[in-house]
C-alpha cells in the first residue's frame, strides 16, 4: 500500500513538472479566445484582493 502511494505521488509530481515545463516553453502570453478574457480578469481580480466586497461584484 505504501509503495502504491509513493508511486502515485511520484507520478503526480512528474505530471505537474512536465506541464510546468511545457507552459514555460510554449508561453502563456497568447491572446485570449472568445469570452476567455472574462475568466482571466476574474482570476486576476481574486488574485489581487479576495474579500467580501470582491465576492459581491
Amino acid at each position: 500500500m505504501l509503495r502504491n502511494n509513493r508511486l502515485l505521488m511520484l507520478f503526480t509530481i512528474g505530471v505537474i513538472v512536465i506541464q510546468a515545463v511545457l507552459a514555460v516553453s510554449v508561453g502563456l502570453d497568447r491572446p485570449t479566445w472568445g469570452d476567455e478574457w472574462h475568466f482571466v480578469e476574474t482570476a486576476r481580480l481574486f488574485g489581487d484582493e479576495i474579500s467580501l466586497a470582491t465576492l459581491t461584484k
